[in-house]
């Protein structure tokens, strides 16, 4: 796993497995964090990382029965779902926070 920024975004670099890698023709997988903040960044990045460590377990055993296309597919509309249900859970836990809180929270952090 690696986490880089490119401009103002934090992408994910995560390894193919050698014996994914020549079906897929792909040594890594790069994908957008969709944030600017180094905190969220990796904390998407580990959960992108075990989410696809666990794809790549299920791939091993479905190679004889899909085609590179079919599994470069699933790898993007599976990243893309992972991320996407970070992101909703994310704001899900902020809905049980009063804006009292958010304001005591966003003072605290512009006196750092």
């Amino acid at each position: 796993m690696s986490t880089q920024k490119r401009g103002k975004v934090y992408y994910s670099r995560l390894r193919v497995p050698s014996n994914l890698q020549s079906i897929l023709h792909k040594r890594e997988i790069v994908r957008s964090l969709k944030t600017s903040s180094y905190r969220e960044a990796i904390t998407r990045c580990c959960i992108l990382e075990g989410r696809i460590a666990r794809l790549w377990s299920v791939l091993k055993h479905e190679l004889i029965t899909m085609t590179p296309k079919q599994i470069n597919k699933l790898i993007q509309q599976y990243t893309k779902a992972t991320l996407e249900k970070g992101e909703e859970e994310r704001l899900q836990s902020m809905q049980h926070v009063d804006d009292d809180e958010l304001e005591g929270v966003s003072l605290a952090i512009v006196d750092m």
